[in-house]
């Protein structure tokens, strides 16, 4: 099983202070676990780095411990390189559906599970999923 934690899940899994951590934390070990091979983006290493490096609650981690822990979770997870044509497909994506502003961001990580053929996608953020969804997606759109 070929699974694509998205941001929203990634970060609150490695965010103690976050307050989905220990379901979004229970999620990532049990694909661990199970052996799935668990899918990702680069431009989730910046967007991780990005908010875990800010406030939250009270709670900033400091750089290196971010650079550190996100490192680490690369060693994890197989990464799904995309090119000039695959953003290109989630400009269009988004055009179609008349989808603006930062979905955009979430059109990339759709398009990174289609170019990886993953089984699932999994995201807290199911609402602008949805939204970019086509019935002819062959794989499940989980929320956590």
């Amino acid at each position: 099983m070929r699974s694509y934690f998205d941001t929203s899940v990634l970060f609150p899994a490695l965010h103690t202070a976050h307050p989905n951590h220990l379901i979004c934390k229970k999620a990532f070990e049990l694909a661990i676990k199970e052996g799935e091979i668990l899918c990702l983006t680069m431009h989730v290493y910046a967007e991780l780095f990005a908010n875990l490096t800010r406030f939250l609650r009270g709670d900033k981690i400091h750089p290196k411990v971010a650079a550190d822990t996100i490192i680490k979770l690369g060693k994890s997870v197989t990464s799904i390189d995309l090119n000039k044509s695959d953003y290109e497909q989630a400009l269009l994506r988004c055009g179609r559906l008349g989808l603006s502003s930062g979905i955009i961001y979430d059109a990339l990580h759709l398009q990174a599970a289609i170019k990886g053929k993953v089984d699932i996608l999994l995201t807290a953020n199911l609402k602008d999923f949805e939204k970019l969804w086509d019935e002819d997606l062959s794989f499940e759109l989980r929320s956590i």
